[in-house]
């Protein structure tokens, strides 16, 4: 069996899919290192999943601290060093 070949996908034609209504109304997505993933509520299991990704992807680009507004739980969460993770998507 062949390897399946992932396309990543630019910010502007992200932009553009987004201007062109690609999207249902009220569904939320982001842009993750040319992947689009979809928003979910925090608190989810994907909310958690989606942490360690954007945690890794801070961690392999060398940003000292991030910080993430918990709406839910109303407060701040401060990041600081965040450190490469095996598991993680993005290493």
């Amino acid at each position: 069996m062949g390897r399946v070949q992932v396309r990543r996908w630019t910010r502007p034609e992200y932009d553009q899919m987004v201007d062109a209504g690609i999207f249902p109304p009220g569904e939320r997505a982001e842009l993750i290192d040319g992947e689009m993933v979809a928003l979910t509520p925090q608190g989810s299991e994907r909310a958690t999943a989606v942490r360690l990704v954007e945690g890794s992807l801070y961690a392999r680009a060398g940003v000292a601290e991030y910080w993430l507004v918990n709406l839910r739980d109303r407060r701040l969460e401060v990041h600081r060093e965040p450190a490469r993770q095996p598991e993680a998507p993005y290493g």
